[in-house]
């Protein structure tokens, strides 16, 4: 016979308690003006590849962040190249 587990006892974590962060939020704490490669922005945040590109694809279609031909993204509005 299994033993019931008490009312206190709190479920296991499952997916779903995950899928509760907000991907493009946490991305854009991650980001500055400065660009930094997508491969780096995914180490970063631990999400899975295809998570962070779909978030990323969402926020440059905001206007939130823009990307570079060379895989480098940044938030929109700063100066991407420096003078001198």
């Amino acid at each position: 016979m299994r033993a019931k587990a008490s009312p206190d006892t709190p479920p296991p974590p499952n997916r779903a308690q995950n899928a509760c962060v907000n991907v493009p939020q946490h991305i854009l704490d991650l980001l500055s003006f400065t660009p930094i490669a997508v491969d780096d922005l995914i180490r970063r945040c631990q999400f899975s590849a295809s998570v962070v590109l779909i978030a990323l694809t969402e926020l440059e279609l905001s206007g939130r962040i823009t990307t570079s031909a060379g895989g480098h993204v940044a938030l929109a509005g700063g100066q991407a190249e420096t003078r001198g």
